[in-house]
């Protein structure tokens, strides 16, 4: 579905700075992957998002979404974004006018606006919610809604960018057992965090540093203490960690762990003994 080839961007004037906060980077994913794509601050996560988007443009390189070249001016419709602060992309007074604002632009019959709103709501959970205003709401309600509004338009990929960063505990899982559901009925997911406990569901971890793709691997792989993740400038979660030890000590243990529930069942579980 998205394939990016030597990607490089830079911000201003290309002569003017040497220095790549993108720099040659290539990975393809597929449709109905989830993809968690993990970096300390200024790694360049949220520089690839708006590549990814059409936000940016490419200094050098290429993107192709469902085949099609998007190095144009052009927004890529295909792609929702969701940033960490929903207030960021919340636009109308109301739920139901944030929703159709999207669709509205999309130029959709009246009917079908109604339509697609109504869907959403009762997915999300946010029926009764048509007129409340949104600036009203808890954060994790606003940011219900800013996903109901680029799930409204369909699109292929959707790219979430620290959404759970302001969220309390409960409404962050929450929120990651919708996209769950989400990637579980087929839609693509590209999940940016700092943090590799955000990287629970996906089938693949990648690791931006400085601009630069340094991991690109399924999870039972990348989440080892074969790799350098301090140097990257992130840690293996306690629960994770915990788990590599024991695997590395003769249990039989499918990893990742990411919950104590899931490591126990493993450690209980009679094959997980050491011969």
């Amino acid at each position: 579905m998205i394939q990016v080839k030597d990607l490089c961007f830079r911000y201003g004037d290309e002569h003017q700075s040497e220095h790549n906060i993108i720099n040659n980077i290539n990975f393809s994913i597929n449709k109905g992957e989830w993809a968690a794509l993990l970096g300390a601050n200024a790694s360049g996560k949220t520089t690839l998002a708006k590549l990814l988007c059409g936000i940016l443009l490419p200094t050098d390189g290429n993107i192709q979404i469902a085949g099609i070249n998007k190095n144009t001016d052009s927004l890529n419709t295909q792609i929702g974004l969701v940033l960490s602060k929903p207030q960021e992309q919340l636009i109308a007074a109301t739920v139901e006018e944030e929703i159709a604002f999207g669709l509205e632009n999309m130029r959709l019959p009246s009917a079908s606006i109604k339509t697609r709103i109504e869907k959403i709501l009762a997915e999300l959970n946010l029926e009764g919610y048509t007129n409340r205003h949104v600036h009203n709401l808890s954060a994790g309600e606003q940011q219900r809604v800013v996903l109901a509004g680029i799930l409204a338009m369909e699109p292929d990929c959707l790219i979430l960018d620290e959404p759970t960063a302001f969220l309390a505990p409960d409404e962050a899982e929450a929120l990651w057992h919708i996209i769950y559901d989400l990637n579980r009925q087929g839609a693509t997911i590209i999940w940016l965090s700092q943090q590799v406990q955000r990287a629970r569901g996906a089938n693949r971890i990648m690791v931006l540093n400085n601009g630069s793709l340094v991991l690109d691997e399924p999870p039972d792989k990348a989440l080892s203490h074969n790799h350098p993740w301090e140097e990257w400038g992130l840690n293996l979660p306690p629960i994770v960690d915990l788990g590599c030890h024991l695997a590395a000590e003769g249990f039989k243990i499918a990893l990742p762990c990411f919950t104590v529930d899931e490591l126990l069942t493993d450690i209980t579980h009679e094959k997980c003994r050491v011969d």
